[in-house]
């Protein structure tokens, strides 16, 4: 027996996708998206530089909003702020699996040693703030524990849906729209 969607859009009374469902076809065009950002700014050995990490936070966010408006039309031109969140967070919770697996293929096949890399950037920053050497050799041995290609891909799945939640709770202020019908928004 097929699966019947659970919501019907209120003009046409036809049954529309679950959220589930665009969260998981959208989260992997932004996967898709970002892995192949990821793969341009890799070859041309810009990883750490600040103008790609806020292109790419600016790409996430275009993304999420995209989302929004798209699950907003899917349900017949409205949507309430909770399923607004909701299909922002979702979508980020299933982008984030294909790319958590490229974050691990990266840095344990394709380039091993840019974790070092991140590392060197790092202590330079620490340097460069003035910090005592004592200091800078606490925080790296600290967090040389924690990078390594599975912690580093494992994060991905827990930063990129709060990441998701965040944006969304501030999004969905403004893609939200009640319907004529809601007597609860």
């Amino acid at each position: 027996m097929e699966e019947q969607a659970v919501y019907q859009t209120p003009e046409t009374a036809e049954p529309v996708r679950p959220m589930w469902k665009h969260a998981v076809t959208y989260g992997l065009y932004y996967a898709i998206l970002s892995i192949l950002i990821s793969v341009i700014v890799y070859m041309t050995g810009s990883m750490q530089a600040k103008p790609v990490q806020w292109l790419s936070t600016l790409v996430m966010i275009a993304a999420i909003v995209v989302i929004q408006f798209h699950y907003r039309k899917a349900m017949g031109g409205y949507l309430s702020y909770g399923q607004s969140v909701g299909v922002a967070v979702l979508s980020m919770l299933f982008a984030a699996i294909p790319i958590a697996v490229y974050t691990y293929i990266l840095y344990k096949f394709i380039d091993p040693g840019l974790i070092e890399q991140i590392r060197l950037a790092a202590e330079e920053q620490m340097v460069e703030r003035g910090l005592p050497e004592e200091q800078i050799n606490t925080a790296l041995a600290f967090t040389s524990k924690f990078q390594t290609p599975g912690i580093l891909a494992f994060s991905q799945f827990f930063n990129m849906p709060l990441t998701g939640l965040i944006i969304g709770l501030i999004s969905s202020i403004f893609v939200r729209k009640k319907s004529p019908d809601s007597i609860f928004e």
